[in-house]
């Protein structure tokens, strides 16, 4: 039903607006947990239902229904945004060809060949060891990044 001429046409409130704002705030502020976040859109879906029940008793503003029926969808969606972004952020993901992984695997094997020399082995035992070590590390390699794809759930990524 739509509103006559002489009726106010009111829309959902100022304030319904300021705690939407609110939320995006909240959203770009880093320091706000996501449980924060989540918490404040439900007290919005929850009051929007609230009006939308209030709305749908008068026949005079029964039109307002759509609006708040509209804004607890987007409220949803919102949420559920949220969500997907957090599971993705949280994904532990090995990418085994990315820069980060092959200076750490670098870095490892400086280490590995460091704590051989404080045990005693000389250059050359060492350098053998890396040998041993690389011929290895070419052959369990692949079975590696099969488990490894395992592990993550067949996520690829570009972080590691």
């Amino acid at each position: 039903m739509s509103p006559n001429q002489d009726e106010i046409v009111e829309f959902p409130s100022e304030e319904r607006s300021l705690q939407i704002n609110n939320i995006q705030e909240m959203i770009e502020n880093p320091d706000v947990s996501l449980l924060e976040i989540t918490k404040k859109i439900a007290m919005e879906i929850t009051a929007a239902t609230s009006a939308m029940a209030e709305a749908s008793a008068s026949s005079k503003t029964a039109w307002k229904v759509r609006l708040f029926d509209t804004q607890i969808k987007a409220l949803r969606e919102l949420s559920k945004t949220l969500m997907e972004i957090e599971t993705i952020s949280r994904r532990d993901v090995l990418n085994w060809d990315g820069p980060k992984f092959t200076f750490v695997l670098s870095e490892w094997t400086k280490l590995v060949k460091k704590a051989m020399q404080q045990s005693g082995l000389t250059e050359s035992e060492c350098n053998g060891v890396l040998r041993s070590l690389r011929d290895l590390w070419s052959v369990y390699e692949p079975v590696l990044r099969k488990e490894t794809e395992r592990q993550t759930g067949g996520a690829r990524g570009k972080e590691s």
